[in-house]
Parts: structure tokens; C-alpha cells; sequence
């Protein structure tokens, strides 16, 4: 699987800490990436985006372009994580993980952090969008496709957004 950023740069530019399981965060990161990101950028850019990666063959404005991503991954990872990583998969049950070092938040608590880190998400997913939107000649590949393997980018494609619908 190819990700869009190693897990020590992760945890370097967000508030995930430096103990958390690189396993576990591996995982947040592709379900990340195949779950907010991809119908972001659209099946195309996002491919691109991953095989520049591996590659290492980004051209400038895909340079710039992957700042705007990786806030967006930085912040979508958090909150992934701050749900996946309580939680312990077991063989019998599913419970609640704990750590010696740290008092768990209350559900309020825990709610209001949620609530922060969507808001965040919101604001540098609608940045990313913007800054796509504004340069699209920059970025042939994002686009819609008729591809039904293909995921059209938000924004664009089969939403109502600018329709008529009567229901």
C-alpha cells in the first residue's frame, strides 16, 4: 500500500504522540487517505498523487499541491485515531483501552474534542477544494471520470449542488 506520508512525519506534524502504535496508525492512515482524501482529489489526482510519492517524481505544483493534502491528512489521521485507539478489538469483546500514564477524558469532554478536530478537517478540506478549484488548469487530473471504478471529486460530479430536484 502506498502512502502519501511516512508515519514519523505523522506524528512530527500532528497531535499524535510519539507512542502510538505504528501498526495501528498505519491502518488510520489508509483508511485516511481511501475514505476522506480520495473522494476529495478525485480517483486520478489521487492515484497521481500516490505514485509521485513513490516515485519520487512530483513536479512543482504537485509539491505545493501535497502541502495542502498533508494538512488534510494530519488532521483526518487525529481524528481517526482519537476513536480507533481507544478501542481494543479482542477476541471475545470490545472494549475500552487504557493507559496508566493518562486520564480519559468524559464523554463531553471527548465530544468537544471530536467537534474541534471535524471543524478542522472541514476548514482544511475546504482549502484544499478552493485551492484545486482555483488552479484546475494546474491539475488536469482533477476531473470526473465515467469510470465506475473511480471516485469523482467532491465538488464535482454526481452531487445536486447548482440542480433542480423534485422529490
Amino acid at each position: 500500500m502506498n502512502y502519501l506520508v511516512d508515519i514519523a512525519t505523522l506524528k512530527h506534524y500532528s497531535y499524535i504522540d510519539a507512542d502510538v502504535n505504528d501498526e495501528t496508525l498505519n491502518v488510520t492512515l489508509k483508511r485516511v487517505q481511501d475514505i476522506y482524501l480520495e473522494p476529495t482529489l478525485g480517483t486520478p489526482l489521487y492515484k497521481r498523487m500516490l505514485q509521485g510519492v513513490e516515485d519520487d517524481d512530483f513536479t512543482a505544483l504537485e509539491e505545493k499541491l501535497m502541502t495542502y493534502i498533508l494538512d488534510f491528512v494530519y488532521v483526518g489521521c487525529e481524528l481517526k485515531a482519537s476513536n480507533h485507539n481507544n478501542w481494543k478489538i479482542r477476541n471475545k469483546s470490545v472494549g475500552s483501552a487504557s493507559d496508566e500514564h493518562v486520564r480519559a477524558n468524559d464523554i463531553s469532554q471527548y465530544n468537544n474534542y471530536v467537534d474541534e478536530l471535524r471543524k478542522d478537517l472541514s476548514v482544511y478540506k475546504n482549502r484544499l477544494i478552493g485551492y484545486l478549484i482555483d488552479n484546475k488548469e494546474d491539475y488536469p487530473l482533477y476531473k470526473c471520470t465515467n469510470l465506475k471504478e473511480n471516485v469523482n471529486p467532491d465538488n464535482q460530479g454526481s452531487n445536486y449542488k447548482n440542480k433542480i430536484s423534485f422529490l
